[in-house]
Protein backbone atom coordinates (compact mmCIF):
# COMPACT_ATOMS: atom_id res chain seq x y z
CA UNK A 1 0.00 0.00 0.00
CA UNK A 2 1.48 3.68 -0.84
CA UNK A 3 -1.22 6.73 0.03
CA UNK A 4 0.07 10.34 -1.58
CA UNK A 5 -1.62 13.08 -0.64
CA UNK A 6 -1.75 16.30 -3.14
CA UNK A 7 -3.73 19.73 -2.42
CA UNK A 8 -5.15 21.95 -4.34
CA UNK A 9 -7.35 24.67 -5.06
CA UNK A 10 -9.51 23.69 -8.23
CA UNK A 11 -12.30 20.93 -7.82
CA UNK A 12 -13.42 21.25 -11.39
CA UNK A 13 -9.30 20.78 -12.64
CA UNK A 14 -9.13 17.60 -10.00
CA UNK A 15 -12.20 16.31 -11.09
CA UNK A 16 -11.45 16.93 -15.33
CA UNK A 17 -8.50 14.72 -14.73
CA UNK A 18 -9.72 11.66 -12.59
CA UNK A 19 -12.97 11.20 -14.46
CA UNK A 20 -12.14 10.93 -17.68
CA UNK A 21 -9.41 9.79 -20.04
CA UNK A 22 -5.56 11.47 -20.28
CA UNK A 23 -5.87 13.89 -22.94
CA UNK A 24 -9.77 12.45 -24.67
CA UNK A 25 -13.21 12.78 -23.82
CA UNK A 26 -13.44 9.00 -22.86
CA UNK A 27 -14.06 7.37 -19.58
CA UNK A 28 -12.54 3.88 -20.60
CA UNK A 29 -10.32 4.01 -17.43
CA UNK A 30 -12.53 4.51 -14.66
CA UNK A 31 -13.76 1.33 -13.27
CA UNK A 32 -16.30 2.79 -10.65
CA UNK A 33 -17.01 5.47 -8.31
CA UNK A 34 -18.64 6.03 -5.18
CA UNK A 35 -19.68 9.04 -2.90
CA UNK A 36 -18.94 9.77 1.11
CA UNK A 37 -21.44 12.12 2.80
CA UNK A 38 -22.86 13.34 -0.47
CA UNK A 39 -26.49 13.13 -1.52
CA UNK A 40 -26.12 12.14 -4.58
CA UNK A 41 -23.77 9.33 -6.52
CA UNK A 42 -23.22 10.77 -9.65
CA UNK A 43 -19.75 12.05 -9.60
CA UNK A 44 -20.18 14.88 -11.82
CA UNK A 45 -23.06 15.93 -9.41
CA UNK A 46 -20.52 15.37 -6.27
CA UNK A 47 -17.60 17.36 -7.17
CA UNK A 48 -19.85 20.01 -8.11
CA UNK A 49 -21.58 19.83 -4.61
CA UNK A 50 -18.08 19.85 -2.77
CA UNK A 51 -17.02 23.36 -5.06
CA UNK A 52 -19.96 24.82 -3.46
CA UNK A 53 -19.49 24.07 -0.19
CA UNK A 54 -16.09 24.96 -0.27
CA UNK A 55 -16.92 28.67 -1.24
CA UNK A 56 -20.10 28.69 1.58
CA UNK A 57 -17.50 27.82 4.23
CA UNK A 58 -17.34 31.91 5.85
CA UNK A 59 -21.45 31.58 5.79
CA UNK A 60 -21.36 27.24 7.57
CA UNK A 61 -18.89 28.94 10.24
CA UNK A 62 -21.32 31.84 10.84
CA UNK A 63 -24.28 29.76 11.44
CA UNK A 64 -22.28 27.15 13.50
CA UNK A 65 -21.33 29.91 16.14
CA UNK A 66 -17.60 30.27 15.05
CA UNK A 67 -15.81 33.26 14.81
CA UNK A 68 -13.82 33.73 11.53
CA UNK A 69 -10.50 33.91 12.30
CA UNK A 70 -7.17 32.54 11.74
CA UNK A 71 -5.08 31.91 8.58
CA UNK A 72 -7.63 32.10 5.38
CA UNK A 73 -6.60 29.00 3.12
CA UNK A 74 -7.58 28.13 -1.15
CA UNK A 75 -6.34 24.47 -1.16
CA UNK A 76 -10.00 22.94 -0.10
CA UNK A 77 -9.33 20.18 -2.35
CA UNK A 78 -7.39 17.45 -1.02
CA UNK A 79 -6.65 14.33 -3.39
CA UNK A 80 -5.78 11.30 -1.89
CA UNK A 81 -4.50 8.51 -4.22
CA UNK A 82 -4.52 4.84 -2.73
CA UNK A 83 -1.99 2.33 -4.54
CA UNK A 84 -1.37 -1.45 -4.08
CA UNK A 85 1.33 -4.26 -5.38
CA UNK A 86 0.90 -5.76 -8.58
CA UNK A 87 0.38 -9.31 -6.78
CA UNK A 88 -2.49 -7.89 -4.66
CA UNK A 89 -4.50 -7.00 -8.12
CA UNK A 90 -5.87 -11.03 -8.02
CA UNK A 91 -7.23 -11.05 -4.53
CA UNK A 92 -8.35 -7.55 -4.05
CA UNK A 93 -12.14 -6.62 -5.06
CA UNK A 94 -14.08 -3.53 -4.65
CA UNK A 95 -15.20 -4.11 -1.30
CA UNK A 96 -11.87 -4.28 -0.27
CA UNK A 97 -10.87 -1.20 -1.64
CA UNK A 98 -13.89 1.04 0.50
CA UNK A 99 -12.46 -0.77 3.20
CA UNK A 100 -8.89 0.90 2.55
CA UNK A 101 -10.30 3.71 1.16
CA UNK A 102 -12.31 4.56 4.36
CA UNK A 103 -9.44 3.74 6.71
CA UNK A 104 -7.35 6.69 4.93
CA UNK A 105 -10.05 8.48 5.24
CA UNK A 106 -10.28 7.79 9.02
CA UNK A 107 -6.21 8.64 9.60
CA UNK A 108 -5.83 11.70 8.56
CA UNK A 109 -9.72 12.52 10.07
CA UNK A 110 -11.49 13.30 7.08
CA UNK A 111 -14.53 10.67 8.04
CA UNK A 112 -16.80 12.96 8.10
CA UNK A 113 -15.69 14.90 4.81
CA UNK A 114 -17.17 14.97 1.46
CA UNK A 115 -15.56 12.48 -1.18
CA UNK A 116 -14.98 11.19 -3.84
CA UNK A 117 -14.00 8.13 -4.51
CA UNK A 118 -12.60 6.83 -8.40
CA UNK A 119 -10.81 3.62 -9.53
CA UNK A 120 -9.05 3.18 -12.31
CA UNK A 121 -8.21 0.25 -14.48
CA UNK A 122 -5.81 2.17 -16.73
CA UNK A 123 -2.22 0.55 -14.97
CA UNK A 124 -0.85 -2.77 -13.70
CA UNK A 125 -1.13 -1.94 -9.89
CA UNK A 126 -4.37 -1.60 -8.82
CA UNK A 127 -5.13 2.13 -7.39
CA UNK A 128 -8.29 4.47 -6.35
CA UNK A 129 -8.33 7.93 -6.26
CA UNK A 130 -9.96 9.75 -3.46
CA UNK A 131 -11.42 13.21 -4.15
CA UNK A 132 -12.15 15.16 -0.49
CA UNK A 133 -13.56 18.13 0.53
CA UNK A 134 -11.37 19.62 3.58
CA UNK A 135 -14.13 21.84 3.94
CA UNK A 136 -16.70 20.63 6.85
CA UNK A 137 -20.27 20.84 5.52
CA UNK A 138 -21.16 21.05 8.87
CA UNK A 139 -19.53 24.10 10.12
CA UNK A 140 -17.42 24.91 7.19
CA UNK A 141 -13.64 24.37 9.30
CA UNK A 142 -10.74 23.21 7.37
CA UNK A 143 -9.50 20.06 7.99
CA UNK A 144 -6.22 19.69 9.58
CA UNK A 145 -2.87 18.55 7.89
CA UNK A 146 -0.92 18.50 10.99
CA UNK A 147 1.12 15.16 10.34
CA UNK A 148 -0.99 13.62 7.69
CA UNK A 149 1.68 12.08 5.73
CA UNK A 150 2.94 10.48 8.98
CA UNK A 151 -0.48 8.74 9.96
CA UNK A 152 -1.38 7.97 6.82
CA UNK A 153 1.95 6.51 6.61
CA UNK A 154 1.34 4.26 10.12
CA UNK A 155 -1.71 3.39 8.71
CA UNK A 156 -0.10 2.14 5.20
CA UNK A 157 2.00 0.02 7.85
CA UNK A 158 -0.85 -1.30 10.31
CA UNK A 159 -2.71 -2.05 6.65
CA UNK A 160 -0.22 -4.30 5.21
CA UNK A 161 0.58 -5.92 8.66
CA UNK A 162 -2.94 -7.00 9.07
CA UNK A 163 -3.11 -8.32 5.44
CA UNK A 164 -0.10 -10.78 6.31
CA UNK A 165 2.46 -8.99 4.18
CA UNK A 166 4.84 -6.02 4.11
CA UNK A 167 5.74 -4.91 0.38
CA UNK A 168 7.84 -1.60 1.59
CA UNK A 169 10.28 -2.29 4.44
CA UNK A 170 11.39 1.21 4.07
CA UNK A 171 8.73 2.72 5.42
CA UNK A 172 8.58 0.18 8.61
CA UNK A 173 12.78 1.23 9.36
CA UNK A 174 11.61 5.30 9.14
CA UNK A 175 9.03 4.89 11.38
CA UNK A 176 10.95 2.78 13.76
CA UNK A 177 13.65 5.58 13.24
CA UNK A 178 11.01 8.48 13.80
CA UNK A 179 9.67 6.36 17.43
CA UNK A 180 13.08 6.76 18.57
CA UNK A 181 13.15 10.37 17.63
CA UNK A 182 15.28 10.96 14.77
CA UNK A 183 14.22 12.86 12.03
CA UNK A 184 13.45 10.85 9.09
CA UNK A 185 11.98 11.97 5.54
CA UNK A 186 11.43 9.54 2.93
CA UNK A 187 12.31 10.03 -0.92
CA UNK A 188 10.14 11.95 -2.71
CA UNK A 189 7.86 11.11 -5.61
CA UNK A 190 9.12 11.79 -8.89
CA UNK A 191 6.91 14.41 -10.61
CA UNK A 192 5.53 13.55 -14.09
CA UNK A 193 7.14 15.72 -16.11
CA UNK A 194 10.60 14.49 -14.92
CA UNK A 195 9.66 10.98 -15.32
CA UNK A 196 8.66 12.39 -18.79
CA UNK A 197 12.02 13.71 -19.13
CA UNK A 198 13.95 10.51 -17.99
CA UNK A 199 12.04 8.35 -19.98
CA UNK A 200 13.14 10.46 -23.65
CA UNK A 201 16.53 10.97 -21.77
CA UNK A 202 16.86 6.70 -21.51
CA UNK A 203 15.22 6.73 -25.75
CA UNK A 204 17.95 9.29 -26.29
CA UNK A 205 20.92 8.20 -24.21
CA UNK A 206 21.12 4.94 -26.39
CA UNK A 207 25.26 5.34 -26.49
CA UNK A 208 25.55 6.13 -22.66
CA UNK A 209 22.31 4.41 -20.37
CA UNK A 210 23.92 5.85 -16.92
CA UNK A 211 22.89 9.63 -17.74
CA UNK A 212 19.97 9.51 -16.71
CA UNK A 213 20.73 8.12 -13.52
CA UNK A 214 23.43 10.30 -13.05
CA UNK A 215 21.80 13.66 -13.65
CA UNK A 216 19.23 12.42 -11.26
CA UNK A 217 21.74 11.10 -8.57
CA UNK A 218 23.50 14.76 -8.89
CA UNK A 219 20.39 16.41 -8.48
CA UNK A 220 19.35 14.17 -5.46
CA UNK A 221 22.56 15.04 -3.85
CA UNK A 222 21.82 19.04 -4.22
CA UNK A 223 18.26 18.57 -2.65
CA UNK A 224 19.56 16.63 0.09
CA UNK A 225 22.20 19.64 0.97
CA UNK A 226 19.87 22.87 0.45
CA UNK A 227 17.20 20.68 2.81
CA UNK A 228 19.31 20.40 5.18
CA UNK A 229 20.44 24.04 5.15
CA UNK A 230 16.36 24.70 4.95
CA UNK A 231 16.37 22.49 8.09
CA UNK A 232 19.07 24.38 10.20
CA UNK A 233 17.54 27.45 9.20
CA UNK A 234 13.70 26.67 10.21
CA UNK A 235 15.86 25.34 13.58
CA UNK A 236 18.00 28.38 13.99
CA UNK A 237 15.02 30.80 13.40
CA UNK A 238 12.56 28.81 16.02
CA UNK A 239 16.10 29.21 19.15
CA UNK A 240 16.41 32.63 18.01
CA UNK A 241 12.45 33.52 18.40
CA UNK A 242 12.31 31.27 21.33
CA UNK A 243 15.31 33.50 22.73
CA UNK A 244 14.16 36.53 21.88
CA UNK A 245 10.76 35.65 23.67
CA UNK A 246 12.27 34.33 26.68
CA UNK A 247 14.10 37.64 27.19
CA UNK A 248 11.78 39.79 27.78
CA UNK A 249 9.84 37.71 29.59
CA UNK A 250 12.40 37.62 32.07
CA UNK A 251 13.31 40.98 31.85
CA UNK A 252 9.76 41.65 32.48
CA UNK A 253 10.13 39.72 35.17
CA UNK A 254 13.26 41.34 36.77
CA UNK A 255 11.13 44.80 35.82
CA UNK A 256 8.17 43.66 38.21
CA UNK A 257 10.17 41.99 41.01
CA UNK A 258 12.49 45.17 41.07
CA UNK A 259 9.40 47.31 41.47
CA UNK A 260 7.94 45.21 44.05
CA UNK A 261 11.26 45.45 46.09
CA UNK A 262 11.13 49.32 45.63
CA UNK A 263 7.68 49.33 46.81
CA UNK A 264 8.25 47.99 49.82
CA UNK A 265 11.29 49.42 50.68
CA UNK A 266 9.51 53.23 50.14
CA UNK A 267 6.59 51.60 52.43
CA UNK A 268 8.68 50.65 55.27
CA UNK A 269 10.24 53.82 55.18
CA UNK A 270 6.92 55.65 55.70
CA UNK A 271 5.87 53.27 58.37
CA UNK A 272 9.46 53.72 60.18
CA UNK A 273 8.76 57.36 59.85
CA UNK A 274 5.37 57.53 61.47
CA UNK A 275 6.05 54.79 64.16
CA UNK A 276 7.24 57.48 66.69
CA UNK A 277 4.14 59.52 65.95
CA UNK A 278 2.08 56.47 66.33
CA UNK A 279 3.92 55.57 69.56
CA UNK A 280 2.91 59.59 71.19
CA UNK A 281 -0.57 59.44 69.82
CA UNK A 282 -0.85 55.71 72.07
CA UNK A 283 0.89 57.53 74.83
CA UNK A 284 -1.14 60.49 74.69
CA UNK A 285 -4.51 57.81 74.66
CA UNK A 286 -3.12 56.64 77.67
CA UNK A 287 -2.77 59.76 79.24
CA UNK A 288 -6.31 60.44 78.22
CA UNK A 289 -7.95 57.24 79.72
CA UNK A 290 -5.78 57.87 83.11
CA UNK A 291 -6.89 61.22 83.32
CA UNK A 292 -10.40 60.53 82.96
CA UNK A 293 -9.95 57.81 85.52
CA UNK A 294 -8.81 60.17 88.11
CA UNK A 295 -11.24 62.25 87.62
CA UNK A 296 -14.17 60.24 87.93
CA UNK A 297 -13.25 59.81 91.11
CA UNK A 298 -14.21 63.04 92.29
CA UNK A 299 -17.40 65.46 92.13
CA UNK A 300 -14.89 68.24 90.71
CA UNK A 301 -13.43 65.65 88.17
CA UNK A 302 -16.39 64.71 86.82
CA UNK A 303 -17.46 67.99 86.33
CA UNK A 304 -14.41 68.71 84.01
CA UNK A 305 -14.56 65.10 82.01
CA UNK A 306 -18.59 66.65 81.17
CA UNK A 307 -17.03 70.33 80.42
CA UNK A 308 -13.92 68.09 78.06
CA UNK A 309 -16.75 66.23 76.56
CA UNK A 310 -19.04 69.08 75.48
CA UNK A 311 -16.03 70.10 74.19
CA UNK A 312 -15.92 67.34 71.69
CA UNK A 313 -19.10 68.14 70.69
CA UNK A 314 -18.52 69.21 67.31
CA UNK A 315 -16.40 66.09 66.03
CA UNK A 316 -18.44 63.59 67.60
CA UNK A 317 -21.25 64.90 65.53
CA UNK A 318 -19.59 64.69 62.43
CA UNK A 319 -21.46 61.17 61.84
CA UNK A 320 -24.58 60.11 62.91
CA UNK A 321 -26.14 63.32 64.58
CA UNK A 322 -29.13 62.06 66.50
CA UNK A 323 -26.57 59.15 68.04
CA UNK A 324 -24.31 61.89 68.72
CA UNK A 325 -26.41 64.23 70.81
CA UNK A 326 -27.84 61.18 72.85
CA UNK A 327 -23.94 60.08 73.25
CA UNK A 328 -23.33 63.82 74.46
CA UNK A 329 -26.62 64.01 76.63
CA UNK A 330 -25.83 60.74 78.46
CA UNK A 331 -22.48 61.60 78.87
CA UNK A 332 -23.53 64.70 81.76
CA UNK A 333 -24.78 61.61 83.77
CA UNK A 334 -22.84 58.39 82.99
CA UNK A 335 -18.95 57.83 83.38
CA UNK A 336 -19.36 54.89 80.80
CA UNK A 337 -20.43 57.51 77.99
CA UNK A 338 -17.84 59.99 79.01
CA UNK A 339 -15.04 57.06 78.08
CA UNK A 340 -17.04 56.43 75.34
CA UNK A 341 -17.06 59.55 73.69
CA UNK A 342 -13.29 59.64 74.61
CA UNK A 343 -12.44 56.51 72.87
CA UNK A 344 -14.10 57.77 69.92
CA UNK A 345 -12.25 60.85 69.88
CA UNK A 346 -9.10 58.49 70.04
CA UNK A 347 -10.23 56.12 67.05
CA UNK A 348 -10.96 59.62 64.69
CA UNK A 349 -7.51 60.25 65.57
CA UNK A 350 -6.14 57.30 64.98
CA UNK A 351 -8.33 57.23 61.32
CA UNK A 352 -6.71 60.39 60.39
CA UNK A 353 -2.98 59.65 61.00
CA UNK A 354 -3.49 56.41 59.02
CA UNK A 355 -5.27 58.27 56.24
CA UNK A 356 -2.07 60.54 56.34
CA UNK A 357 0.46 57.61 56.93
CA UNK A 358 -1.18 56.01 53.21
CA UNK A 359 -1.17 59.37 51.52
CA UNK A 360 3.08 59.42 52.03
CA UNK A 361 2.82 56.42 51.04
CA UNK A 362 1.19 57.01 48.03
CA UNK A 363 3.30 60.37 47.26
CA UNK A 364 6.54 57.95 47.59
CA UNK A 365 5.34 55.15 45.63
CA UNK A 366 3.88 57.28 42.61
CA UNK A 367 7.70 58.27 41.11
CA UNK A 368 8.12 54.36 41.66
CA UNK A 369 5.11 53.46 39.62
CA UNK A 370 6.49 55.90 37.08
CA UNK A 371 9.78 54.53 36.84
CA UNK A 372 8.17 51.02 36.22
CA UNK A 373 6.06 52.38 33.68
CA UNK A 374 8.84 53.99 31.75
CA UNK A 375 11.22 50.77 31.57
CA UNK A 376 7.90 48.43 30.30
CA UNK A 377 7.59 50.62 27.97
CA UNK A 378 11.50 51.04 27.01
CA UNK A 379 11.92 46.99 27.21
CA UNK A 380 8.63 47.07 24.71
CA UNK A 381 10.49 49.72 22.24
CA UNK A 382 13.59 47.49 22.78
CA UNK A 383 11.55 44.00 21.82
CA UNK A 384 9.34 45.15 18.98
CA UNK A 385 13.24 46.37 17.39
CA UNK A 386 14.92 43.61 18.01
CA UNK A 387 11.84 41.63 16.56
CA UNK A 388 11.69 43.70 13.47
CA UNK A 389 15.27 42.99 12.96
CA UNK A 390 14.59 39.41 13.55
CA UNK A 391 11.98 39.55 10.69
CA UNK A 392 14.47 40.87 8.12
CA UNK A 393 16.57 38.69 8.94
CA UNK A 394 14.84 35.49 8.88
CA UNK A 395 13.11 37.42 5.11
CA UNK A 396 16.36 37.44 3.80
CA UNK A 397 17.62 33.99 4.87
CA UNK A 398 13.53 32.69 3.93
CA UNK A 399 14.61 34.52 0.52
CA UNK A 400 18.61 32.88 -0.27
CA UNK A 401 16.14 29.16 0.74
CA UNK A 402 13.61 30.37 -2.17
CA UNK A 403 16.56 31.63 -4.49
CA UNK A 404 18.57 28.20 -4.09
CA UNK A 405 15.67 26.06 -4.63
CA UNK A 406 14.76 28.29 -8.00
CA UNK A 407 18.32 27.44 -9.05
CA UNK A 408 17.90 23.62 -8.48
CA UNK A 409 14.95 23.20 -10.52
CA UNK A 410 16.12 25.67 -12.94
CA UNK A 411 19.64 23.58 -12.96
CA UNK A 412 17.02 20.49 -13.02
CA UNK A 413 14.98 21.44 -15.99
CA UNK A 414 18.13 22.75 -17.83
CA UNK A 415 19.27 19.31 -17.38
CA UNK A 416 16.57 17.56 -18.56
CA UNK A 417 15.86 20.01 -21.83
CA UNK A 418 19.09 19.09 -22.87
CA UNK A 419 18.27 15.61 -22.82
CA UNK A 420 15.34 15.90 -24.44
CA UNK A 421 16.86 18.59 -26.49
CA UNK A 422 19.61 15.81 -27.88
CA UNK A 423 16.26 13.01 -27.72
CA UNK A 424 14.96 15.53 -30.31
CA UNK A 425 17.73 16.07 -32.60
CA UNK A 426 18.18 11.92 -32.59
CA UNK A 427 14.35 11.86 -33.59
CA UNK A 428 15.34 14.80 -36.36
CA UNK A 429 18.16 13.33 -37.61
CA UNK A 430 15.95 9.82 -37.98
CA UNK A 431 13.23 11.73 -40.15
CA UNK A 432 15.95 13.18 -42.29
CA UNK A 433 17.00 9.58 -42.73
CA UNK A 434 13.72 8.66 -43.13
CA UNK A 435 12.81 11.09 -45.93
CA UNK A 436 15.85 10.91 -47.71
CA UNK A 437 15.99 6.99 -48.04
CA UNK A 438 12.30 7.61 -49.21
CA UNK A 439 13.54 9.96 -51.98
CA UNK A 440 15.89 7.77 -52.88
CA UNK A 441 13.29 5.16 -53.27
CA UNK A 442 11.54 7.59 -55.65
CA UNK A 443 14.88 8.22 -57.43
CA UNK A 444 15.61 4.69 -58.18
CA UNK A 445 11.69 3.73 -59.32
CA UNK A 446 11.49 6.69 -61.52
CA UNK A 447 14.93 5.76 -63.33
CA UNK A 448 13.40 1.81 -63.46
CA UNK A 449 10.33 2.97 -64.93
CA UNK A 450 12.45 5.24 -67.51
CA UNK A 451 14.48 2.68 -68.25
CA UNK A 452 11.47 0.41 -68.85
CA UNK A 453 9.59 3.14 -70.94
CA UNK A 454 12.80 3.17 -73.27
CA UNK A 455 13.03 -0.36 -73.50
CA UNK A 456 9.32 -0.64 -74.47
CA UNK A 457 10.09 2.07 -77.54
CA UNK A 458 13.19 0.31 -78.98
CA UNK A 459 11.37 -2.99 -78.76
CA UNK A 460 8.36 -0.98 -81.25
CA UNK A 461 10.89 0.48 -83.47
CA UNK A 462 12.53 -2.64 -84.05
CA UNK A 463 9.17 -4.69 -84.50
CA UNK A 464 7.51 -1.71 -86.92
CA UNK A 465 11.64 -2.26 -88.89
CA UNK A 466 10.59 -6.10 -89.30
CA UNK A 467 7.27 -5.66 -90.33
CA UNK A 468 8.94 -3.30 -93.31
CA UNK A 469 11.14 -5.72 -94.53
Amino acid sequence: MVPKLIRGSSFKGAAGYLLQDIGADTRARVAWTEVRNLASSSPQTAWRVMAATAMDAERLKENAGIKATGRKSAQSVLHLVLSWHPEEAEHLDREQMLAAAEGALKAIGASDRQALIIAHSDSAHPHIHLLINRVSPRDGRMLSSSKEKLKLSKWAQRYEEERGKIYCEDRVLNNEARERGEFTRAAKGIPWQIMKAERLAREAANDNPDKTQQIREKLRARMVVVGRSMRSTINRHRREWQALEDGFRVQRREIAQSFAKARVRARELIVQEFRPLWRDNRRREQEDLARLAQDERSLLGRARSVLRTIGHWRSILEGDRIQGASLIWNSMFSAEARKQILQEEHAMRRAAMQNRQRQAIRREVLPIHAEHRLRLHSAAKLFIAERSSLVLGHSADRAKLRAQWSALRQERAEAYAQLRASHEHRETFKQAASAESYFEKLKAMARAEREKTAEQSNTRGRDRGRERD
